[in-house]
């Protein structure tokens, strides 16, 4: 299911974009931080959970993450490169 749509039913318009925005925060400060300490990054993977209240949670983050769940679903525009 896609983010946004899911995300509008579950919490409505203003919270979906709050939780769409903290997720973006999220991976720029991580992605800041990773490369200062270890240098460039080609790609970079984030999963998060979002828990009933709207919390982001960070669950991990992968250097090397894995496309081939996004071939299974037919939503090739939804994996970005």
């Amino acid at each position: 299911m896609r983010f946004e749509p899911f995300m509008i039913r579950r919490f409505g318009p203003e919270k979906a974009k709050q939780i769409s925005r903290e997720c973006d925060q999220m991976a720029m400060k991580l992605m800041e931080v990773i490369e200062e300490r270890y240098g460039s990054m080609m790609e970079f993977g984030m999963d998060v959970g979002v828990d009933v209240k709207g919390n982001v949670w960070l669950i991990e983050a992968n250097p090397k993450p894995s496309h081939s769940i996004f071939l299974g679903t037919k939503e090739m525009g939804m994996r970005r490169i």
